[in-house]
């Protein structure tokens, strides 16, 4: 079977296939990886031999902060990737002067809710939690197993991104190969049947807020409460508003 591919098609393929080049056609049994924070995000390097150092397909970020106002307010710097006893990555970074945050993951690519909490406590947080660092700071030896899945990883966000970007400008190239068809469309008019008059449509989409203080009866921020009190929403004109004491997801009524 003859399998054609547009130029469309080879530069996905060739996009995604060399997204973390270079390969080993002997797979090593173990590398080196380092996390590090940037654009408010956890992305990840690897290297054979620590020394020389390969960013994943467009420095893909595997963890992105969730703490506070919605855009650049969301900040995540001096991150530091340590584990737990059991082997568990844990991801501790600073929010803010006074705030910091904690995540958990099993695989480095799934990670958990966040949680926030006073910078002041850091050090107790992480006795408590038995959380050590390597001895290079965000840095650690793996099994190659660890960094193939981050590979993996990055290669489909880049298919995804290759998908999700294609634009109507791109069809001459896109469906080059594609015949021309035909089609005849035949409308029954005496078949057709009457729509009630009592059936009734509407769209409504929640962005930033558009709802607050209206179609959520019971003013609740977040209804899986995964907030703390230190989300850091501030009070704003739509009615939102962080009293002292208070979840910080709690909001008051509209005026």
């Amino acid at each position: 079977m003859n399998i054609r591919y547009t130029p469309r098609a080879w530069m996905l393929l060739l996009t995604v296939a060399t997204a973390t080049l270079p390969a080993f056609a002997n797979e090593p049994d173990s590398a080196y990886i380092q996390a590090y924070d940037s654009g408010n995000r956890l992305r990840f390097r690897w290297s054979i031999d620590g020394a020389t150092w390969h960013n994943l397909w467009n420095e893909h970020a595997f963890l992105q902060c969730d703490y506070g106002p919605w855009g650049s307010g969301k900040r995540m710097f001096n991150a530091r990737l340590m584990q737990d006893a059991t082997g568990a990555w844990n991801c501790l970074w600073e929010v803010d002067n006074e705030m910091f945050a904690h995540a958990a993951s099993p695989d480095l690519v799934n990670w958990n809710r966040q949680s926030y909490y006073p910078k002041k406590i850091r050090e107790h947080f992480i006795s408590a939690m038995g959380l050590r660092e390597s001895e290079t700071p965000n840095c650690f030896r793996v099994a190659w197993e660890v960094v193939d899945r981050l590979i993996a990883t990055a290669r489909l966000a880049a298919y995804n991104s290759q998908l999700w970007n294609e634009q109507a400008k791109d069809d001459p190239v896109r469906f080059a190969g594609l015949k021309e068809v035909k089609a005849r469309l035949s409308l029954r008019t005496g078949e057709t049947k009457p729509i009630s008059e009592m059936l009734i449509g509407v769209f409504f989409e929640d962005i930033s807020r558009a709802a607050d203080g209206g179609l959520y009866a019971e003013l609740v921020q977040n209804r899986e409460f995964e907030y703390v009190p230190a989300t850091g929403v501030e009070a704003t004109g739509s009615g939102i508003a962080r009293p002292p004491g208070h979840c910080a997801g709690r909001r008051t009524r509209p005026r």
